[in-house]
């Protein structure tokens, strides 16, 4: 048995499940966080930033300049729905291909 193993199995059960859970829930913590902002209606840029992977300065930019995806603004706050951004993003989907070798 090596040092690890004694380690643990010197670990009473009960101290053992509390620390197994706990650490169980620090790594699903982002994975939980993904799934509470795919559920929310409306998101923030920051919200769109972690979820999507669109910079919310960038998003702000587009906004202003009118090319962005349609947000809408609730007093000074800027939202965006799930199904604008989807919209704005298969909009600029483009085909790639592949080069042909002889």
């Amino acid at each position: 048995m090596g040092k690890i193993d004694a380690l643990i199995e010197s670990i009473p059960a009960d101290q053992m499940d509390a620390a197994l859970h706990g650490v169980l829930l620090e790594l699903l913590a982002p994975a939980a966080r993904l799934e509470e902002l795919r559920r929310k209606e409306l998101l923030t840029g920051q919200e769109v930033e972690a979820l999507y992977g669109l910079d919310a300065g960038t998003l702000e930019n587009w906004r202003r300049a009118g090319v962005g995806p349609v947000s809408t603004k609730v007093g000074k706050r800027v939202y965006y729905r799930h199904a604008a951004l989807q919209d704005f993003i298969l909009a600029r989907q483009q085909r790639t291909y592949e080069h042909q070798q002889a």
